[in-house]
C-alpha cells in the first residue's frame, strides 16, 4: 500500500548521512529538461 512505502521510505531516509540528506537533488535540472522536450519535440515531426 502506499501508505506502507511513504512511511517506509521516510524512516529509511532518516537513516542516510545528514550529508547525504541535505544535498540530494530532484529530478533534473531546467537545461537537461529543454534539451529533453526540444529532442522529443523535434522527433515528433
Amino acid at each position: 500500500p502506499l501508505a506502507t512505502t511513504a512511511r517506509d521510505t521516510i524512516q529509511w531516509d532518516k537513516t542516510r548521512p545528514a550529508e547525504e540528506r541535505e544535498n540530494r537533488s530532484f529530478g533534473m535540472s531546467r537545461e537537461r529538461e529543454r534539451e529533453v522536450l526540444d529532442a522529443w519535440h523535434a522527433s515528433q515531426g
